[in-house]
Parts: C-alpha cells; structure tokens; sequence
C-alpha cells in the first residue's frame, strides 16, 4: 500500500513514509521517501544505516540490514506490541520501562523469545 501510495503521489512533492522496519527497503525501492518505525526504539543507528546504504546505492549492504531486522520488528512490533519493544529496551542499556496499566509486561516467557531473536541477529 506504501509502494502504491508513493507512485501515485510522485509528481505531487509528497513524501510518502512507510510504517514498519520489516519492509523498510523494499518501501524505499518502491518510491517511498523512509519511514516512521517503532524498531528505532532499538536499532536507530542500524536504520539510519539501511538508509543510508540505500541512498548510497549500496544495495547488498542495505539488504543484509534488512535481513537482520526483520525478525526482531516482526516479534517487538507485529507480535508483542509496546510491552516487547520496552522489555528489549531494558535489555539492550535503554530504559523502556513499563508500560501504563491496562497493559501488561512482558511474560518472562516472551523476554526468553526477545532474548533469543535479538541474540541471532547479532544485537545481544
């Protein structure tokens, strides 16, 4: 729908921005001007550097970044919401904190899951 969005509204100097790291770069490929995502949290350098490997033309580089996060977007974000996003800011030497009630922290179950998919894709 990005992609779509960005095509339609290229000759109106609109800047369309996609909202998930998952599928940052292939939004970027498809005329979209970057993204507003919550994987910044965490990874902003790592983000920026997609970005910038992109805009550089170095696409091997920015498709390995992509590769990477995907996983973690996908379980912090799409899976676990803002309770995950925070259990893995604590994790990584930021301070996420609670969430306000009526959410619930995250299960230590799902702290191992965080641990684990952070773990493979090399950022713990």
């Amino acid at each position: 729908k990005c992609a779509a969005t960005a095509q339609e509204t290229k000759s109106l100097n609109f800047d369309v921005l996609c909202g998930s790291a998952g599928y940052l770069l292939p939004a970027l490929v498809n005329g979209c001007s970057g993204g507003i995502n919550g994987l910044a949290g965490i990874l902003g350098q790592e983000l920026c550097d997609l970005y910038s490997a992109y805009q550089e033309g170095k696409f091997e580089k920015a498709r390995e970044i992509q590769a990477r996060i995907i996983k973690p977007d996908i379980l912090l974000l799409a899976e676990l919401g803002p309770p995950g996003l925070k259990s893995a800011m604590d994790m990584m030497g930021y301070f996420g904190g609670h969430c306000r009630r009526p959410i619930l922290p995250t299960s230590e179950k799902d702290k191992l899951r965080i641990t684990e998919v952070l773990r493979k894709a090399g950022y713990l």
